[in-house]
């Protein structure tokens, strides 16, 4: 069981984002040990830091994926959110999910939404000969 001071070492060191701590400690105080309420915040933790270092003004919310740089089994020629005219061109190669992620940031970016930045899924959509991935964005 870690400490109160360890806990507020642990949110100064990782410069987290208060809700994120409140959601833990209400955990916390609900009975949940440390280590069991922030199993999930880890992964929240990392993608934010990931977010930071490469210059996104998105974050990636498919905590399911356990690899960012794992091949995400997508494969398309270009993306969309499916709501605008606007579109990505992609390498037409598997990508990875950091590389979806990236392409799904300079979406955002050249849509200019600054509502949606939270990335929740990815739609895969035969478009007549070409393939185009259609990005979820979510607020």
């Amino acid at each position: 069981m870690k400490t109160k001071k360890e806990i507020e070492n642990w949110v100064k060191r990782d410069n987290l984002n208060p809700m994120i701590v409140d959601y833990t400690m209400e955990l916390v105080d609900q009975g949940f040990s440390f280590e069991d309420s922030t199993w999930g915040m880890v992964k929240v933790v990392e993608l934010m830091k990931l977010s930071q270092k490469n210059g996104f003004e998105t974050e990636f919310t498919l905590y399911d994926v356990e690899d960012i740089n794992e091949l995400s089994g997508i494969t398309a020629d270009y993306m969309t959110n499916g709501l605008d005219d606007i579109q990505i061109q992609l390498e037409n190669k598997e990508l990875t999910w950091l590389e979806l992620w990236a392409a799904a940031d300079n979406l955002y970016k050249k849509i200019g939404d600054t509502e949606h930045l939270f990335v929740e899924s990815f739609d895969v959509i035969q478009n007549g000969d070409k393939t185009e991935v259609q990005v979820f964005f979510g607020s």
